[in-house]
């Protein structure tokens, strides 16, 4: 009777394990798993012990739910996917000549959310009544005093045409270029000579003009030539006319992450006082 009793129940087993196997019954065998991805597994059972790539000994699930969890979590980590490396950061350069636009630019990154590398030592005054956002370690790249740079990572610094070249090239740069009539440019800066009581004639506007266009061409011809540079031109006096389409072009440009309509209520039309 004994053995009988032991023959009926190893034979109750076995077709248990069968009807598990093909997912009848009650599908006690059933691993439904919790990932990322729809799974189901089918179980070949031999004395309770459970045979895959991984050899894991578990009991029918329904009675060991712990069991289950360690193997959802194996399986997970098998599953999973190498995430990729993130892009390594950069830094973001405004640039272009003085009295071009670059303080504007600057605030309009700062309201899509992009922090300022600045020590804002240079108050705003009637030239920016904005603020000029600047960095004054960045005056001193010529001499030498690149050591910032690398806390720049991330964020954007001003840095004039005429500087860029001292930068470092150990790091990765993104320079939103401003370019504005020249017109403008010379007529913003005799007005702030004029403020300060400097002297505003020991050049003509003509000879001026016809070195800044010579600068920015060179400096142009230098940036094509750096591999790690890139580089996005943007025009001011357009900026000004429309702002939404520039501010898009920024903002793909560096990375496709700023507030856009933050950005644009930021050009103020009103700062628009040299005009060519």
């Amino acid at each position: 009777m004994a053995q009988a009793g032991e023959k009926g129940g190893r034979k109750g087993i076995s077709q248990r394990m069968r009807n598990s196997e093909c997912g009848r019954g009650d599908g006690g065998g059933i691993i439904r798993l919790r990932l990322p991805f729809r799974i189901r597994l089918c179980i070949r059972c031999s004395s309770f012990v459970v045979i895959f790539r991984i050899r894991c000994d578990i009991r029918p699930i329904d009675q060991n739910r712990g069991r289950k969890r360690l193997l959802e979590h194996t399986l997970m980590k098998l599953f999973k996917s190498t995430p990729k490396p993130e892009t390594p950061p950069f830094v973001t350069v405004v640039s272009g000549l003085p009295r071009s636009g670059t303080s504007m630019m600057m605030k309009v990154l700062e309201a899509g959310g992009l922090p300022l590398m600045t020590d804002r030592q240079r108050a705003a005054d009637e030239d920016n009544p904005k603020g000029y956002f600047e960095l004054e370690r960045v005056k001193q790249l010529d001499k030498g005093d690149t050591a910032w740079v690398g806390e720049a990572q991330g964020k954007v610094v001003k840095v004039i045409s005429a500087l860029l070249e001292f930068l470092p090239p150990a790091h990765n740069y993104r320079v939103v270029f401003i370019h504005r009539e020249m017109s403008e440019i010379l007529a913003s800066q005799r007005k702030m000579l004029e403020r300060r009581g400097e002297p505003t004639d020991r050049i003509s506007d003509e000879e001026l003009a016809r070195l800044f266009s010579k600068h920015v061409q060179k400096v142009e011809t230098w940036l094509r030539s750096q591999s790690n540079f890139s580089v996005l031109y943007v025009d001011y006096n357009k900026m000004l006319a429309d702002p939404l389409p520039y501010v898009r072009q920024v903002n793909q440009f560096l990375g496709g992450t700023l507030d856009e309509q933050k950005m644009a209520a930021m050009v103020d039309p009103t700062l628009y006082r040299n005009r060519a």
